[in-house]
């Protein structure tokens, strides 16, 4: 999207909850969050994101100091937890707020593996204050 790519760097909020960005739209998260120094909250709920996508937005997230991830209602799954869990553990994540309610994590009830990953992963972080795994 046009406001992703070339909406103002002073932006504070981006939601874009619903707007059917899926994985290529995802790709365009990172390259904002690896502009945007002063964004603070970022909402991409509702959006058909996959781990593939998440990856994405992970990546994006090591190189900025947004406060407040909401990535809930995505299809992220295991694997997207398994890079949540890394992402966690990084000391570049500055993230105080996170909702990844409703992302499949353990994959319908057959492998809390991820969730045990992101368990392990709080034991390193620092800033993390608010987690919303519903």
């Amino acid at each position: 999207p046009w406001l992703v790519r070339q909406g103002p760097s002073s932006m504070e909020t981006l939601c874009l909850r619903g707007c059917g960005l899926k994985d290529a739209g995802a790709t365009a998260i990172r390259d904002a969050l690896q502009r945007r120094c002063r964004l603070q909250q970022l909402d991409v709920s509702r959006n058909g994101i996959s781990a593939t996508g998440f990856r994405q937005i992970a990546m994006g997230l090591r190189t900025t100091f947004v406060k407040s991830v909401d990535v809930s209602h995505n299809t992220i799954g295991r694997a997207g937890a398994s890079l949540l869990a890394q992402a966690l553990a990084s000391r570049l994540i500055t993230v105080r707020a996170l909702k990844v309610a409703f992302c499949g994590l353990t994959d319908g009830g057959k492998d809390p593996g991820g969730v045990l990953e992101i368990a392990d992963a709080l034991r390193e972080n620092r800033t993390l204050v608010h987690l919303d795994m519903a």
